[in-house]
């Protein structure tokens, strides 16, 4: 109706423990040092009911792991977290409102975010962005492994605190796994570095997007390959489907680079092949309301889930493609998806 609510520390402390921070089962926690909230809120016979929970109970449902937070899925159980009854232990915690009227909902959360940010005051902390850019660029590159003409960043590394003691497979992309979009790091770091480090990366990274190229699209095998086998691969297997998020976020990287390697006079027609094959057989599946389907048997392209809360993920792809093809089929459905 117009109104809105936006609830808020304005002195956090996010003070965990390891206890808290590692669990992967919803347990009860009991700890001095815990000191963050979890703000909730709930439909209460058509009116809403807010509150702060503190040391940040979480529920009624809660996520798993142990990988990640939601690979074993939800639970209806509450996530207990507890200070325990001790003498001169101290809380303090504090949560202010702020209530609005009549704002549309991007005025509401731009307004939101600014009043947050003009209560908290956080400083401006200035770090030497170039110097991290360049060791991020370079810890990606050391872990491009080749294998028998397959190139590839495995999804993952399993460290012990001293050594790596295991590497994941699969090189996939988008979402957990961006291939192409570290490669297209490594190709713009290669543009910056004239020295034999620069020369260095761009093979790496065109040996990367040359080994997605093999993958075929319409509809597509999987997101990704067994580095090991060449088998396609899906970042999460045990769905055993494929993601609109995972190509919209790496063929829309793919674009960029073709078009930002165009600009600089280098031709690679067989990455815009790729990513028009994955544009031209998605295009027709876009529903009647502007939607696309979330997710797909890998090979046949059965919708596996017809929602189309992933749609957002369609519209730089659709919009990058009308700039690379000068179609303009691919803007329509890109403003068909937006709207």
């Amino acid at each position: 109706d117009g109104n809105s609510l936006t609830i808020l520390n304005p002195a956090p402390h996010g003070d965990t423990i390891t206890a808290d921070a590692q669990d992967t089962e919803p347990k009860l926690v009991i700890g001095e040092r815990m000191q963050f909230g979890a703000l909730g809120s709930e439909d209460a016979g058509g009116r809403m009911a807010v509150g702060y929970w503190f040391p940040g109970n979480e529920g009624e449902y809660t996520y798993r792991g142990p990988i990640w937070p939601f690979q074993d899925g939800q639970v209806h159980q509450w996530r207990l977290r507890y200070h325990p009854l001790k003498d001169g232990l101290g809380q303090n915690y504090e949560v202010v409102f702020r209530f609005a009227q009549n704002e549309s909902f991007p005025d509401c959360y731009t307004n939101g975010w600014r009043w947050a940010w003009q209560t908290l005051k956080p400083p401006v902390i200035k770090h030497d962005i170039d110097a991290v850019r360049r060791h991020i660029v370079d810890m990606l590159a050391s872990q491009v492994e080749t294998v028998n003409g397959r190139t590839g960043i495995p999804n993952a590394v399993f460290w012990d605190g001293e050594k790596i003691t295991k590497r994941d497979r699969k090189a996939v992309m988008g979402f957990t796994g961006k291939n192409l979009e570290s490669a297209n790091f490594m190709l713009m770091e290669s543009d910056r570095d004239t020295t034999e480090r620069g020369k260095r990366l761009r093979p790496l990274a065109l040996a990367i997007i040359d080994s997605f190229l093999k993958m075929k699209m319409s509809p597509p095998v999987g997101e990704g390959f067994n580095l090991d086998t060449g088998e396609p691969v899906m970042a999460i297997g045990e769905h055993k489907r494929v993601y609109l998020r995972s190509f919209g976020d790496d063929v829309k990287i793919m674009l960029k680079a073709y078009l930002r390697e165009r600009r600089l006079g280098r031709e690679h027609p067989e990455w815009l092949r790729w990513s028009k094959e994955f544009g031209d057989w998605l295009l027709p599946q876009q529903q009647a309301e502007g939607g696309f389907p979330r997710s797909w048997k890998p090979g046949t392209g059965e919708v596996v889930d017809a929602s189309p809360n992933s749609s957002y993920n369609a519209v730089p792809l659709m919009v990058l493609l009308a700039e690379a093809t000068g179609e303009v089929k691919y803007r329509q459905a890109a403003i068909r998806a937006g709207n």
